[in-house]
């Protein structure tokens, strides 16, 4: 059969490309988890769809892939060594929108690890070691793009890992010792509903799923140093802030306060 001719007769739908997976792999490529459930739940030949790109794109090496040559021996010295993944890297994992571009953010708790890690991407990825320039913060909750920095007024500079081969955003990797166990570190320094996730070696984690599935994000702190950063890629991509602004919170309790006569 001739095709031109076919695709004038009656051009093909949506329903007709999900019988050819290659077709439909690619368009589902650039939706975000949420949307693949929506269309999951618009026709019967889409049920298994969620799970199907779960297994094929929305998965851990997938992720790694921009970072590392072979995730699979990352995702081995993450799980000898005790490291977790937070930021924008996690967050891009339940939803695509979100770029890459800040690099990727790991965690890692006993000093020991730390080294045995450093070492491994340095080794065996191609890395150079070299030491964070940023200001020293002290604070538990620092700028997003270190959203899991967990070190008090005697602990240097967050240590970053770039690889010389590239200059590539997508090859930086900050590597944070924290004291405290990393998921601990991290659920104390998540700004928000929707930033609260994390990847182990062998899973991904949403606390506030609902949140990240439908772009609403609920401040979870007062004040905080990555507000001017953070807000802007919220609204961008088309989020809705619960609590806009922490400032704007603070004054809005205190004009309730003083109309309950408090």
């Amino acid at each position: 059969m001739n095709i031109s001719k076919a695709l004038k007769g009656s051009p093909p739908s949506l329903l007709d490309f999900s019988q050819q997976w290659p077709i439909m792999e690619s368009i589902c490529s650039g939706l975000n988890f949420r949307d693949i459930v929506s269309l999951s739940r618009t026709s019967k030949r889409f049920p298994t769809l969620p799970g199907t790109m779960w297994r094929t794109q929305l998965n851990i090496n997938s992720i790694l892939k921009h970072f590392v040559k072979v995730p699979e021996a990352l995702r081995l010295k993450m799980a000898q060594t005790n490291v977790i993944i937070v930021g924008n890297t996690a967050f891009h994992f339940f939803d695509m929108s979100i770029r890459l571009e800040d690099g990727m953010c790991v965690i890692v708790g006993e000093e020991d690890d730390e080294r045995v890690f450093k070492k491994f991407i340095c080794e065996e990825e191609g890395y150079k070691y070299f030491e964070d320039s940023s200001p020293h913060i002290p604070d538990i909750r620092l700028p997003w793009e270190w959203p899991a920095v967990v070190r008090d007024d005697r602990d240097p500079p967050a240590p970053k890992i770039r690889d010389d081969k590239s200059s590539s955003s997508h090859t930086l990797i900050r590597v944070i010792h924290a004291i405290i166990p990393p998921i601990l570190a991290a659920l104390r320094c998540f700004p928000d509903t929707s930033s609260a996730n994390y990847i182990t070696w062998n899973k991904a984690y949403s606390l506030f799923p609902n949140s990240v599935l439908r772009h609403e994000a609920l401040w979870l702190y007062g004040p905080h140093p990555g507000y001017d950063q953070m807000m802007p890629k919220y609204v961008k991509n088309g989020w809705t802030l619960l609590i806009p602004s922490p400032l704007e919170y603070s004054r809005k309790s205190s004009e309730t306060k003083k109309a309950n006569g408090k």
